[in-house]
Parts: structure tokens; sequence; C-alpha cells
């Protein structure tokens, strides 16, 4: 499940979500809340839009998936 926004940590910086989808690329893990890795076979990233680094965060995505 995804955590609230509300919560700490919930909302990624440019630096976490790059690795975080590097991570997913790599291992086809992500990172749990509490840090233990959770499988997950993703066949598609859903980018939150509402923020002014959007654009930026879609680019730097494909860009590391490109690469990988």
């Amino acid at each position: 499940a995804l955590q609230p926004r509300s919560e700490p940590g919930s909302v990624l910086d440019s630096a976490a979500m790059l690795d975080q989808v590097s991570q997913l690329l790599t291992t086809q893990t992500i990172s749990s809340a509490d840090g233990d890795p959770v499988s997950l076979r993703a066949d598609s990233l859903c980018i939150h839009g509402d923020n002014p680094h959007a654009a930026t965060a879609v680019q730097e995505i494909r860009k590391l998936i490109a690469d990988d």
C-alpha cells in the first residue's frame, strides 16, 4: 500500500526517486517504509504531476531506463 503523503518520508526527493527506480530496474524490488525489500514486477510507473518538478522527473527516469 502507498503511504499517505502526510507521513514523513512518503514524498521522495529527486535523488531518492531515481534510486528507487534504479533499484526496481536492477533487482525488481523496492524498499518498504521500514527499509525491507519488497519484490515487485512493474509494467509501468506513476509519476505525480502535481508538483513543479514532475516533467523533470519524467525526463530523468526516461534517461535512467534508456541507460539500463
